[in-house]
């Protein structure tokens, strides 16, 4: 079963109980995925720790109860402080919301939603991409059983329409092929997010054009079929 837990950095803020002050203290948190319930909390999920720290004004020991924070399908396993404590600046990052100082983890359900999402949109390519390379064939042999030779369209726009049809089948063939072609980027880790969600865009808009013109040929060839069981 893969490990899903994760390591992460937080700046937990805290009322000393010695000075009374605000104070900020560095933490590693070490995140584990709770057990998916089904209508649960779906935002930031507070967890607190009582630890021994040192005030940095008076220097005395107290114990505090420091407010750590886990996404939402996760929980705190343990924490361990790694620094001494501050007094909190007025300019300093209040991390008690996670995702302000290090970004936290995704839930799990998610995190598999994200990887399935391109295979998704690549297999439904994939299904066009045959089905409209196989409607080349079908659509030129129902012309052929319905009798084209024997009933050859005399104006320019009739013979138009009777290879519109493939035209369109060629046409949604070659965007489904678009849609399938990798990408190969040098991506920055910071930009990564950003750049997953412009290529699943791009994609999209490929398979939904490819679908139309799907839609379009079927259409067109159930037309001139019509016409030819009718001439």
């Amino acid at each position: 079963m893969p490990d899903h837990s994760e390591l992460r950095r937080q700046r937990a803020h805290y009322i000393c109980p010695a000075c009374g002050d605000e104070h900020v203290v560095p933490v590693d948190v070490h995140l584990e995925p709770e057990p998916i319930v089904f209508g649960g909390p779906g935002d930031t999920i507070p967890h607190s720790r009582k630890v021994t720290l040192e005030c940095p004004r008076d220097h005395v020991l107290a114990d505090v109860l420091l407010p750590l924070t886990a996404p939402a399908g996760y929980l705190v396993a343990s924490c361990a402080v790694v620094g001494k404590p501050e007094p909190a600046a007025g300019n300093d990052v209040d991390a008690r919301h996670v995702g302000e100082d290090v970004p936290g983890p995704a839930p799990v359900v998610y995190d598999e939603a994200r990887k399935q999402s391109v295979e998704a949109i690549r297999r439904f390519s994939a299904s066009l991409l045959t089905t409209s390379t196989g409607g080349v064939a079908v659509y030129f042999a129902v012309l052929k059983y319905l009798g084209l030779e024997s009933a050859q369209p005399e104006s320019l726009l009739g013979r138009a329409m009777t290879v519109l049809p493939a035209a369109l089948l060629v046409g949604a063939a070659a965007v489904s092929l678009w849609a399938c072609q990798p990408l190969l980027a040098a991506v920055p880790m910071q930009d990564f997010d950003a750049s997953r969600a412009r290529y699943l865009r791009s994609r999209m808009r490929r398979v939904n054009i490819a679908a139309a013109l799907l839609l379009a040929a079927t259409l067109v060839s159930v037309g001139v079929w019509t016409m030819l069981v009718f001439r």
